[in-house]
């Protein structure tokens, strides 16, 4: 494993500060409703429809995989195509709003890295599906070399807030009213 896990880079988009607060203070997320639900999405309809949209010939889930970059996670569903290409897929019980949320894509550029590495492939294509909304959305995140480099970046960023030095971290004080880990947070506690 990793010292870091994929999730951790999904938190680290959505807030710096998390990683601040699990690693360095040893604060760990209590699973909400949302969590909850979400792993018992029946996730079959989903599933069919990702494997009729990348014509997929297999379908893997709960794929553990790792990168030499120092971090590790399970991929929802991993689909490997005819032409025997990977496609990573994670399964939110969000909305989407106008785009793919940023912590949602970092996550599978992480993830996407990590297959990568684990079957000495190349990904290109990732898929997340957001449930809640008018019968669910696909989104198409195409696995670049500038994503890869931002996950790069953020690994780089993570060992040095987890070390405790928050100089320079920025925060999205909207993103604090929804936060699980607001109680904790040394920037904004009465958020």
């Amino acid at each position: 494993m990793g010292e870091f896990s994929v999730t951790d880079i999904k938190h680290y988009a959505y807030c710096p500060v998390i990683i601040y607060i699990t690693h360095f203070l040893g604060v760990r997320e209590e699973a909400t409703e949302y969590m909850k639900y979400g792993s018992e999405i029946e996730a079959k309809d989903i599933v069919i429809a990702a494997v009729k949209m990348v014509k997929a010939k297999r379908i893997l889930r709960s794929v553990e995989v790792s990168s030499r970059l120092g971090f590790s996670g399970v991929v929802d569903y991993l689909l490997v195509t005819r032409f025997n290409e990977y496609v990573p897929m994670e399964i939110k019980w969000s909305k989407i709003e106008d785009k793919a949320r940023v912590d949602h894509v970092l996550q599978l550029a992480a993830y996407s890295i990590a297959i990568e590495e684990t079957f000495n492939t190349v990904v290109k294509l990732a898929l997340i599906h957001y449930v809640r909304g008018s019968g669910g959305v696909f989104v198409r995140v195409h696995v670049t070399q500038p994503l890869r480099d931002r996950v790069i970046g953020a690994l780089n960023e993570m060992r040095r807030i987890s070390g405790g030095d928050l100089k320079g971290v920025r925060v999205n004080r909207r993103r604090c009213i929804s936060c699980n880990y607001r109680a904790y947070c040394p920037i904004n506690p009465r958020a």
